[in-house]
């Protein structure tokens, strides 16, 4: 299984998407999505509220949501809006 969480500066939200590995019996293998958050602009707001709806998933440590916060913060000063 894989979880992978960011910032979407163009939505202004921050996203998970979860994706476990499918392998079929003829050794041909492909992802299938689990979970998808934060498609809507806005919708995730804060990195915190990923932490709920991805514990069946993954935990999103202090640290984590640390480098969301950065990655944010980034984006922000690349769109202009950190002045």
């Amino acid at each position: 299984m894989t979880v992978a969480v960011g910032w979407d500066a163009s939505l202004g939200t921050f996203f998970a998407q979860v994706l476990r590995a499918r392998v079929d019996f003829s050794g041909g293998s492909d992802d299938r999505l689990i979970a998808r958050l934060g498609t809507r602009p806005g919708e995730i707001p804060a990195p915190e509220h990923l932490v709920e709806p991805l514990k069946p998933y993954a935990v999103i440590t202090p640290e984590i949501i640390a480098l969301l916060r950065s990655d944010q913060a980034g984006g922000a000063e690349a769109a202009g809006e950190g002045r």
